[in-house]
């Protein structure tokens, strides 16, 4: 289970907020952690890990693939970010599997993991732009809640090929 790195005045308030600031609240913890291929701790993470991670600190228990979040636990937005939902990025190539994916924390910033830096904010349009030059297309999805609690406890899929 990931450590909380913040006061403990800090965790109390954010018990308060509700669910979606709070989970990207959660996820900040993971910020600037190397990038570690089936991890998700607040050291080292992949793009899946990232939101696992986040996951735990809610009670959830769900390490999983970006691929497996896509097509499991996610639904379809009108928008790209609302502030009271968890929506995320992801980068699907032409056989529908998602190779990446990203947290919004605002309308136009996500929290990711990459391979070559570790976990940074980077522009959506960035992240769009350097995945349509690797043939990836960009799908945002908000957390779909009831789908999620199908996958708590599921710990599986680390054998997916990762961009």
């Amino acid at each position: 289970m990931n450590e909380w790195r913040f006061s403990a005045l800090l965790k109390e308030k954010l018990e308060e907020l509700n669910t979606a600031p709070r989970l990207r609240m959660y996820a900040l913890n993971f910020a600037e952690a190397s990038y570690g291929w089936g991890k998700e701790s607040i050291t080292s993470t992949d793009c899946s890990g990232l939101l696992s991670g986040a996951l735990q600190f809610m009670g959830y228990n769900i390490r999983t693939t970006a691929d497996k979040f896509y097509k499991v636990a996610f639904k379809d937005t009108d928008r790209s970010f609302y502030k009271d939902r968890v929506t995320c990025i992801f980068f699907v190539d032409g056989d529908n599997h998602a190779g990446h994916m990203g947290l919004h924390i605002s309308a136009d910033v996500v929290l990711h993991a990459s391979g070559s830096r570790g976990v940074t904010f980077d522009s959506k349009f960035d992240l769009m732009d350097e995945y349509d030059e690797k043939g990836y297309t960009p799908i945002t999805l908000e957390l779909d809640w009831e789908a999620l609690e199908e996958l708590d406890g599921e710990v599986s899929g680390l054998d997916a090929d990762y961009v």
